[in-house]
């Protein structure tokens, strides 16, 4: 699977949550103890922060880490639907219809495995 994690937009969101709050990069630095530089290659997606640091962006922006993450999901869901492509690009009409029959039973099998649970 190819890279889900879309740095910029969890800097965009940093830098957001951050304007909102009120405080500098400079303030943001100095109370997680990361550097002001570290802080801006963060914002500008330049940087991957960890996760430790990200949980602390968090708390001192009063926000949720998944508020910083963004759109994650919806990059994941996106990639999903890549591969299915991939795997139905090259199939003929029936084996697409079989395919897809196969895939509406699994799920309908699975949810009703899982019911009761």
């Amino acid at each position: 699977m190819s890279e889900i994690i879309n740095y910029k937009t969890i800097g965009k969101n940093i830098k957001a949550a951050r304007a909102k709050k009120g405080i500098t990069q400079d303030e943001l630095s100095n109370l997680v103890e990361a550097s002001t530089s570290y802080i801006s290659e963060i914002e500008t997606g330049n940087a991957n922060p960890s996760l430790t640091i990200l949980i602390n962006i968090a708390r001192v922006l009063d926000t949720t880490v998944d508020c910083l993450l963004g759109d994650i999901q919806a990059n994941v869901n996106e990639e999903y639907v890549l591969r299915a492509k991939d795997i139905l690009a090259d199939c003929s009409d029936n084996e697409r219809r079989f395919l897809l029959d196969c895939m509406e039973h699994i799920k309908a099998d699975h949810r009703n495995d899982f019911k009761y649970i």
